[in-house]
């Protein structure tokens, strides 16, 4: 008998510690998200396997999120909408590109400045993009200059 009270006590304990951990992850995962965002569309050529959820960044900081990415079907484009914190403000020259985190590693949006100074871009579309290049691509550049 009494090692059966022992045992219900230990498996509540653990029970109480799994809840705890699951709520403490989600109030972390949530803290990261963006509460007062501003939303901003991109065009690509291509997505490059680019997914919804994906982070948003500059200067290597998250900034933001990626909402969707879809199928524009009058340019025949990727439309990328992502969704940034409010209080930053991009310029006109402002370059977005899709990058990889290393050769296995997701891919995410980057917002890089080129100007500063430049007038501030009221439009939500961004339209100084970089497409991704696939590994395709680089073996072919560097094939190329192999071969030269």
């Amino acid at each position: 008998m009494n090692r059966s009270i022992f045992e219900t006590i230990l498996g509540m304990i653990v029970i109480v510690t799994a809840i705890a951990f699951t709520i403490y992850a989600y109030s972390l995962s949530t803290a990261s998200s963006l509460t007062h965002t501003k939303n901003i569309q991109a065009y690509f050529n291509q997505s490059g396997g680019l997914n919804a959820g994906a982070d948003v960044r500059m200067a290597g900081v998250n900034i933001g999120k990626v909402n969707s990415v879809t199928l524009d079907n009058q340019q025949f484009l990727a439309l990328v909408d992502m969704a940034i914190q409010k209080d930053i403000i991009l310029p006109i020259s402002t370059v977005v590109e899709i990058a990889s985190d290393g050769l296995i590693g997701g891919k995410y949006v980057r917002l890089i400045l080129k100007d500063k100074n430049s007038p501030i871009n009221k439009a939500s579309v961004l339209k100084n993009t970089k497409d991704v290049e696939t590994i395709e691509q680089l073996l072919g550049k560097f094939i190329f200059l192999i071969t030269e």
